[in-house]
């Protein structure tokens, strides 16, 4: 579905990650159907 490696989705699972690269999270969020909304501060 995301097509890309178990590791990167059980470091984001387990919040142990510091960085996600936006496409990586783009993609999850299409295959979850979510959307992202950034508001500026």
């Amino acid at each position: 579905m995301l097509k890309t490696k178990q590791p990167a989705i059980e470091r984001m699972e387990s919040g142990h990650i510091t960085e996600v690269r936006m496409d990586f999270l783009l993609k999850t969020l299409l295959a979850l159907d979510l959307t992202l909304t950034i508001k500026a501060a």
